[in-house]
């Protein structure tokens, strides 16, 4: 039986995985996912701060103050 098993002949009885074959993953695909997730979530955290700033402008307006930015030399 050991010498069988030593020949091969014994995996031959395995059963054998059905399906197509799994096919080796380039790395690069990996790491490109990966960053297409990191810049999904910075974009998102870019857009909080951007609707913010839009409300911020809004009240502005309706209060009639205008916002000092950092061209008109407004350092608060």
């Amino acid at each position: 039986m050991a010498r069988q098993r030593d020949e091969g002949v014994l995996s031959a009885l395995k059963p054998k995985k059905r399906g197509r074959k799994e096919a080796v993953r380039n790395p690069l695909i990996e790491e490109n996912e990966k960053l297409r997730r990191d810049n999904e979530r910075l974009m998102e955290r870019l857009r909080r701060p951007e609707i913010i700033i839009d409300v911020q402008k809004k009240v502005s307006q309706m209060l009639g103050e205008p916002l000092k930015t950092t061209e008109e030399g407004g350092s608060d």
